[in-house]
């Protein structure tokens, strides 16, 4: 979905700067300009969509969240101790996403041949012809029916036309054109654009459009500071011999009218200056609109309005790594959030007792089970009035999706502050949707439950911090300032749950789940 996305910001951001040029510098004299601009649009279309500006902005506080029916989905789905990423090749299947990426890939190699083919036949004309230096220009006499046309610093000429003749004369000038302002690193790099991304129709239209100002410009060239009229009737004279070819080529292809009202038109020069002009705060704008990555910055409350005693459990540890994926364990990663839960608490009021602090099962245990039991042991111990596991989750052999991704919560329905966990769930996704993708429906498992949900005794949930299969949560949640960002959510949860909790009759409520379909 990633490169569907590229594709759909790449087509409109082409597509509207080809209609500014459309509607408000097509077929005006600034050729360069234009020549510029169209190039440019085609850069800045394939760069944009990979650029992220960050964002954020600060928002009112929004209303307390009042929870009247709290909706818990029960799925059958939960976290796999241990489970590693396996290699779809290993499944020996190919899905509709897979085959239609081979089949774009397949349209651009068949794209990209047909354009080495042809560079390729004008490397054999210059093998094939002898040539003469004329102004540092490479002239080769040919016989080609498609001569004269240039191609990098060689211009491949007609023998039949005679150079010496006035005629003859401004169209090797208008073939020097060509060569001086470098025409050919344009068109080549218009046709590899247009084969990488031929699914985007703009970009044939702006190739087309590239084509017309090479012969604006070229035209212009050869004319020079001489009467236009002669040329004009040059290019209408050549049209009308090669009226039957089917092979066009830079100076006798088809822009006979355009051409023509070019070398007739006068700049209109204030409505030419700030068409130009505003087109660089209209790209400008597009830019931001397509690359600015806007977040609201959420307004933390600085304290609970009393000391809490807050467990923050890392899943996993010691010999127990938990999933895996892109290089990263589970039981690494929720350490590290943990840690940055706890070293950011105490600016809130809130004291975070860890159930470990290395790389250790709880209590330094050597089986899973009794770092199971020795987690409650802490919250009891400390006589915690919240209790947030953290985990990270996988996508296994038989999940479904590839696209799975984002946080989720869990909660159960065995805990005896089950209504409470349900609430305190509800204010954790409310907090945590201001920084992250996360399921707006807390989770909960429909047969075997999950250890510490159902047998520590205070208001517990579980926080899946997103998916270690999916490469957008992994790099996400592997970098520090990303960690911070979503410890403070996390605290954040617990202060608006626990203020709510202490002075509001609001949850008081039905906290029934539905029953699943």
């Amino acid at each position: 979905m990633t490169a569907l996305l590229f594709l759909v910001k790449m087509v409109i951001c082409s597509g509207l700067l080809f209609a500014y040029y459309h509607f408000f510098l097509k077929n005006q004299s600034h050729h360069r300009f234009n020549r510029f601009y169209l190039l440019f649009a085609v850069v800045i279309s394939m760069v944009i969509p990979f650029v992220k500006i960050p964002l954020t902005f600060s928002f009112q506080e929004a209303q307390p969240v009042l929870y009247k029916t709290l909706q818990v989905v029960t799925t059958n789905y939960g976290e796999s101790d241990g489970v590693m990423i396996e290699s779809k090749a290993a499944h020996g299947l190919v899905n509709l996403e897979t085959a239609m990426y081979l089949l774009y890939c397949l349209v651009c190699v068949v794209l990209l041949y047909r354009l080495v083919k042809a560079v390729m036949h004008v490397i054999v004309l210059s093998k094939k012809y002898d040539y003469t230096i004329k102004d540092g220009v490479r002239l080769y006499s040919t016989n080609e029916e498609d001569a004269p046309f240039s191609f990098f610093n060689a211009i491949y000429w007609n023998a039949k036309i005679d150079q010496t003749t006035s005629n003859g004369a401004q169209i090797l000038k208008h073939e020097m054109c060509h060569v001086k302002q470098r025409h050919t690193l344009d068109n080549i790099f218009l046709e590899v654009a247009c084969s990488l991304c031929w699914i985007n129709p703009f970009f044939f239209l702006i190739n087309k459009e590239l084509k017309a100002i090479h012969e604006f410009l070229a035209d212009d060239y050869a004319i020079g500071q001489n009467e236009a009229i002669p040329y004009m009737e040059l290019i209408v004279e050549i049209a009308i011999e090669n009226n039957q070819r089917t092979i066009n080529h830079y100076f006798f292809q088809s822009h006979l009218k355009r051409r023509i009202n070019m070398l007739t038109k006068f700049s209109k020069k204030p409505l030419s200056y700030w068409s130009r002009t505003l087109s660089l705060p209209f790209a400008l704008m597009l830019i931001a609109l397509i690359s600015i990555n806007a977040r609201p910055l959420p307004v933390y409350k600085l304290r609970v309005n009393k000391p809490i005693n807050v467990v923050i459990d890392a899943g996993h540890g010691g010999v127990d790594p938990g999933s895996s994926g892109g290089g990263y364990h589970e039981k690494d990663i929720v350490l590290e959030l943990a840690k940055k839960v706890k070293e950011i608490a105490p600016q809130y009021n809130i004291n975070v007792i860890l159930t470990r602090d290395k790389d250790e099962l709880p209590g330094n245990t050597t089986k899973i089970n009794e770092g199971l039991v020795k987690r409650t042991q802490i919250a009891e111990e400390s006589k915690a009035d919240v209790f947030v596991s953290l985990h990270t989750d996988v996508k296994s052999d038989n999940s479904g999706s590839t696209d799975s991704s984002g946080f989720k919560i869990y909660v159960s329905r065995k805990n005896e502050s089950n209504a409470q966990s349900k609430i305190l769930g509800n204010y954790m996704v409310a907090s945590l949707r201001n920084v992250v993708s996360i399921k707006e429906q807390l989770q909960q498992r429909s047969q075997r439950g999950i250890w510490v949900l159902d047998a520590v005794k205070c208001p517990t949930i579980l926080i899946e911090c997103g998916y270690l299969s999916n490469t957008n949560d992994r790099n996400f949640i592997t970098q520090t300032p990303n960690q911070e960002t979503v410890a403070k959510a996390i605290l954040n949860g617990v202060i608006e749950y626990e203020n709510a909790r202490l002075s509001s009759t609001d949850l008081e409520i039905n906290t029934q789940p539905s029953e699943p379909k």
